[in-house]
């Protein structure tokens, strides 16, 4: 019975629409000391640039449903489009970058230039082939928006076979390995727009990242809280390591809980997401190499690009739906205690009506009774004074 009501709520809402945007915020980091860095003579100091903030929407193309194997097969569009909470103008950003490819001639450690600028070697390498991810500029998310075919062909199970699985990935392009990670890393596991249902003892959940590629391990923070809309979740947290910040210099990261911890607020019976704030960061590891100039002086650190926040909550009218499926039970049970009290009212008050109608029909018949009884007496007495009568005047 549960898996039947899963799958005709996956059909149901699986209809190639998230039916509310997402909300990307991009920081970039801005390095205030390139000379000394490149020297080796101090710690990056780095100043956040941001946010630029974007709406995201997605939407399902190409869907097809694959009974035999309890999975259903899509394309995914995603759509960015600029948020007027966006607190930079996207002009062309005059600010100290760390440059992503090193090795091109006159390239240079840490570069000047606009967002979305052109990079000779990025020129250059995209004329090879095959040479899958390179591209002829350096932008965030480059080609990608509007785009049906960066993400890739998803393939998710739908439950039809065991809800075990139900909203996992199965596979992606065809493929049950991304081959840019190894195992376990590179391989398809964990939820990627819904989770399995009843993970209500589960104390780690995996999610499946498309942008990273990877899935992500989420721990039990706090069990049984509520929304705004008093849909009862599961609080899950993703953990960092300090140790990335400690390779700068004090005040240039610092790491605030409630601005940079990611979480997701899941309902454990359906397995829904109720409020995602993901945070990534993308880094270039920069190594000291003695035989080559450039970084022959440099520390080796792990040095920060920039630094997405992903964020998405469901409104008022999908809580609503959301609130009814998980308590269908207790719907069930209450509307079911419903219809037996109101049963049993009904047989009690027709019991009692019942009794009163025996009662008063008992009375009736008594006070009938009564009547008849006096009728009778008052007829005697009347006969025996006609009787007394005549006896007087025969007398007489």
């Amino acid at each position: 019975m549960a898996r039947i009501r899963y799958i005709i709520f996956f059909m149901t809402f699986f209809d190639g629409d998230i039916p509310f945007p997402l909300e990307l915020k991009a920081f970039l980091w801005n390095v205030s000391n390139p000379e000394e860095v490149k020297n080796g003579l101090e710690a990056p100091k780095l100043t956040e640039i941001g946010p630029f903030v974007f709406r995201e929407y997605r939407n399902k193309s190409g869907i097809h449903w694959n009974h035999l194997n309890g999975t259903v097969s899509y394309r995914q569009t995603r759509h960015w489009l600029q948020s007027p909470k966006t607190f930079f103008h996207m002009n062309p950003i005059l600010r100290p970058a760390a440059s992503l490819f090193l090795l091109a001639i006159k390239e240079k450690l840490f570069v000047t230039q606009e967002a979305g600028y052109k990079d000779p070697l990025l020129t250059e390498a995209s004329k090879f082939h095959p040479m899958p991810g390179v591209q002829d500029k350096f932008a965030i998310f480059y080609k990608r928006n509007n785009s049906a075919d960066f993400d890739g062909v998803f393939n998710i199970y739908t439950g039809e076979l065991g809800l075990d699985k139900f909203g996992t990935v199965a596979k992606w392009n065809y493929k049950n390995s991304t081959g840019l990670f190894p195992s376990p890393c590179g391989d398809l596991r964990g939820g990627v727009d819904y989770l399995p249902p009843f993970e209500d003892n589960k104390e780690e959940l995996e999610i499946y990242s498309t942008d990273l590629c990877r899935p992500l391990r989420v721990e039990l923070k706090n069990r049984a809280s509520k929304t705004d809309s008093h849909v009862s979740v599961h609080e899950y947290h993703l953990n960092t390591d300090p140790f990335y910040s400690s390779q700068f210099k004090d005040g240039s990261m610092q790491p605030n809980v409630s601005k940079h911890e990611s979480y997701l607020k899941i309902e454990p019976i359906t397995g829904l997401l109720m409020e995602v704030h993901i945070k990534s960061q993308f880094n270039v590891y920069l190594r000291h190499v003695p035989m080559i100039e450039m970084f022959s002086n440099i520390n080796n650190t792990y040095f920060p690009i920039a630094w997405f926040d992903y964020s998405m909550k469901v409104g008022p009218e999908m809580s609503l739906k959301i609130w009814i499926l998980s308590n269908l039970p207790f719907i069930f049970i209450v509307a079911g205690l419903s219809i037996l009290s109101l049963g049993l009212g009904n047989i009690i008050l027709g019991a009692i009506f019942l009794r009163a109608a025996i009662v008063a029909e008992k009375k009736g018949n008594e006070n009938n009774r009564l009547i008849i009884d006096d009728a009778i007496t008052q007829e005697s007495v009347e006969d025996d004074q006609v009787s007394d009568h005549l006896v007087d005047r025969s007398q007489s």
